[in-house]
């Protein structure tokens, strides 16, 4: 039995979920304070790419009450350059825009990276620098994780950051994740993440460049 199944993109897309209430983008003023010499799992999680030499990073991030907007922007707001907020018709804030990660922060995370000081899971997804550019949509293929072929793993350390992405994205239900360095082979199934992740959600979908097996998107669909 093969550990993936190949789905169809139409399959895929029946997994998105408009919850868009909200157009307004606004601006945020954020304390420009000094770049915290150490960085939480949720902060890892977002900042990962930049390990793999990623500084132009755009992070949207759905924040479904008070108390989780202010823990993101506590976590976040001093590593970017940028936050923004998009807004509902009530003024009330629905997603956090992260944009352009700091030099200061790139390099603590990339040292980390390097030392394989980062989090198991997240270290994991991103093994090395992007090699190939993503391809178009019709150049890819989607394949869904067959959890009976996948052992399972634990880690305690990230499974309070996973219960916050849980209430992050309670809504969408599905976390879109760009790993850098994976080749889709059987020897995938043995990725920390994917062991990790796999019974922490309803599916797991691989999304794989035609040309050159490389992953180049992991969709979490949520319980």
């Amino acid at each position: 039995m093969s550990w993936t199944v190949e789905i169809d993109k139409e399959t895929l897309m029946k997994n998105v979920i408009n919850t868009s209430d909200s157009r307004d983008l606004v601006d945020l003023a954020i304390n420009q304070n000094e770049v915290p010499e150490s960085f939480s799992p949720f902060c890892q999680f977002f900042l990962g790419p930049t390990a793999a030499g990623i500084l132009n990073l755009y992070t949207s991030i759905p924040v479904p009450d008070e108390e989780i907007c202010q823990y993101v922007l506590t976590e976040l707001a001093p590593h970017y350059e940028k936050v923004q907020a998009i807004k509902s018709k009530q003024g009330e804030i629905r997603t956090l825009i992260f944009r352009q990660v700091k030099p200061d922060s790139a390099q603590l995370m990339q040292l980390l990276f390097k030392n394989s000081n980062l989090e198991p899971t997240i270290l994991d997804l991103y093994l090395d620098n992007p090699a190939y550019p993503d391809p178009p949509t019709e150049g890819s293929l989607c394949y869904k994780v067959n959890p009976e072929m996948i052992k399972p793993i634990n880690c305690p350390s990230f499974d309070s950051t996973w219960d916050l992405l849980l209430r992050c994205y309670a809504r969408e239900r599905k976390i879109c994740l760009t790993p850098y360095g994976w080749t889709y082979t059987d020897k995938l199934r043995e990725s920390i993440a994917i062991r990790y992740f796999i019974k922490k959600c309803d599916d797991i979908i691989l999304i794989k460049n035609k040309k050159n097996n490389q992953i180049i998107g992991i969709d979490l669909i949520l319980n």
